[in-house]
């Protein structure tokens, strides 16, 4: 039985069969919409006359959403079966591998911003 798992690349890569330039395609897209996006709240006439921040309420709940975005990566390695799996190239994975390797990079990057975000909501003092 043959098992699928979301995208398959031909000839493979470094991470798990995914080929490093599909992450740099990735933050390449992000960064451009992150960019548009800044670039229309600069010439938005409300961004750049506002000031009342709002509650903590108000950006506390974005960090806690990505939070729990990051939690069933944390939880996968836990709660599912390790099986082998084979890429198109050849190489054979064992899926409990690539989970906790998910979960690490959620608890290295996710995490970090999670609790930075929530850190810096603490300390402003211009939130009420």
């Amino acid at each position: 039985m043959v098992q699928s798992f979301g995208w398959c690349w031909r000839d493979g890569g470094s991470y798990f069969g995914v080929p490093l330039i599909n992450f740099l395609g990735w933050y390449l897209c992000v960064f451009t919409i992150y960019l548009m996006f800044a670039l229309y709240l600069q010439r938005s006439a409300e961004w750049t006359r506002a000031t009342n921040l709002g509650d903590r309420s108000t950006w506390t709940l974005p960090a806690l959403m990505y939070a729990a975005v990051m939690l069933p990566r944390l939880l996968e390695p836990a709660v599912s079966d390790s099986v082998q799996v084979t890429s198109n190239d050849g190489h054979v994975w064992w899926t409990g591998d690539i989970h906790a390797a998910s979960a690490l990079v959620a608890l290295f990057t996710m995490l970090f911003v999670t609790v930075l975000a929530l850190v810096r909501v603490s300390r402003n003092p211009a939130l009420h």
